[in-house]
């Protein structure tokens, strides 16, 4: 599993589905990383969620976010090096990628 480090003095860690990813429950910062190689929740459901800015690193395929059922050929294409900012995004975050990819997220919580 990854390590996510945090901005804010009070942080509970929880598990998120894409493995390698945590965040905590309290205000402030959090981010962490995932591999993905076939369809995944990034990161789940979040009413605190204010924004989120997902990467694609480079090296890796092309990453396809979106919600529910998201696909490569419906979800929004983030090529490998560029990133994708959502703000006040408090839905599911999924992602599929066309081939392993090394994604890397930053979001602010309420």
């Amino acid at each position: 599993m990854g390590t996510a480090r945090y901005l804010s003095s009070q942080s509970h860690l929880v598990p998120a589905s894409a493995q390698g990813v945590y965040t905590h429950l309290r205000g402030g910062l959090a981010h962490g990383q995932a591999t993905i190689t076939v369809a995944a929740t990034l990161r789940a459901a979040n009413s605190a969620r204010r924004s989120i800015t997902i990467k694609a690193l480079s090296g890796g395929g092309t990453l396809y976010v979106g919600t529910a059922g998201v696909l490569t050929t419906t979800g929004y294409e983030v090529l490998s090096g560029e990133s994708l900012t959502l703000g006040r995004c408090t839905e599911a975050i999924l992602v599929i990628a066309s081939a392993s990819t090394d994604v890397r997220f930053v979001e602010e919580l309420a």
